[in-house]
């Protein structure tokens, strides 16, 4: 099963999408696996700056560890809960 979500969604960055107009927000769940992907036309400093905050979120506030993915209109979250 796959959930896919736009600017809605439990996760603050999808309230921050919303609100800001700057980037797409879309998680999607398949069993333990979730993704989150960050789209933008914005380029590769703000993916970089993007990435970032994902990593602080996850990785340093709920200790949870990710794979990251950045690109120059993108980036995106793996993980597994």
């Amino acid at each position: 099963m796959i959930l896919r979500s736009t600017t809605q969604s439990s996760f603050s960055g999808g309230r921050f999408a919303l609100y800001t107009r700057r980037f797409d927000f879309e998680d999607s769940v398949e069993g333990r696996k979730h993704l989150i992907m960050l789209r933008h036309s914005l380029g590769l400093k703000w993916s970089a700056y993007y990435g970032r905050m994902l990593t602080d979120i996850f990785e340093k506030g709920l200790r949870i560890r990710i794979e990251q993915s950045i690109g120059p209109e993108a980036c995106s979250a793996k993980f597994e809960l």
